[in-house]
């Protein structure tokens, strides 16, 4: 069973029909698209996001790889050059997604409309960090115009935006498992 069918059970069947597709998890998918990226201006926050693998602002060309592995997933996103990967996996109910040494938690809920993500913890290298402290993320996918659409906001507590990006993908296409 896949990640997202699992941390959400029969909710799953409530999203609409291209995000259960991008997460259905049972081969290799890539999907291509564009996003545009922000940065904050804080430099803290501009060097958190650089340690977590995160682009510099800009707008991109986006391609995602959706890759299983066991019970977790690899997401590699290639915004033009850059490439990020992280590791997506459940742990308590709830979406866990490692960034460089970022770990971030998150409950998920989803309907009709799409999916959304909510903060429930994080840790550093390992350690966990006091929520107060950490990043508000507010995340969310649908599907609007044949497209999987995102919109992705980091704010750190006193250091205001980290990143930001928004989207869209289309499936291009299952790639074969190497």
């Amino acid at each position: 069973m896949s990640l997202y069918r699992r941390l959400l059970g029969s909710d799953f069947d409530r999203l609409p029909p291209l995000l259960r597709d991008m997460h259905a998890g049972d081969a290799v998918l890539t999907a291509a698209g564009e996003a545009v990226v922000e940065r904050g201006a804080n430099r803290l926050a501009r060097l958190l996001a650089s340690a977590a693998g995160f682009p510099p602002a800009g707008r991109y060309g986006l391609q995602v790889t959706f890759t299983p592995t066991g019970d977790a997933e690899v997401w590699t996103r290639r915004y033009g050059d850059h490439v990020m990967t992280s590791r997506l996996a459940a742990q308590r109910g709830r979406l866990v997604e490692r960034f460089g040494p970022f770990r971030f938690a998150f409950t998920l809920t989803a309907d009709a409309a799409g999916l959304a993500q909510h903060d429930a913890g994080w840790w550093c290298l390992g350690v966990p960090l006091p929520r107060w402290l950490g990043p508000r993320t507010l995340a969310r996918e649908w599907q609007a115009d044949g497209r999987f659409c995102l919109d992705v906001a980091i704010e750190l507590p006193l250091l205001g935006l980290m990143v930001a990006y928004r989207g869209w993908l289309v499936p291009i296409g299952a790639a074969s498992e190497a």
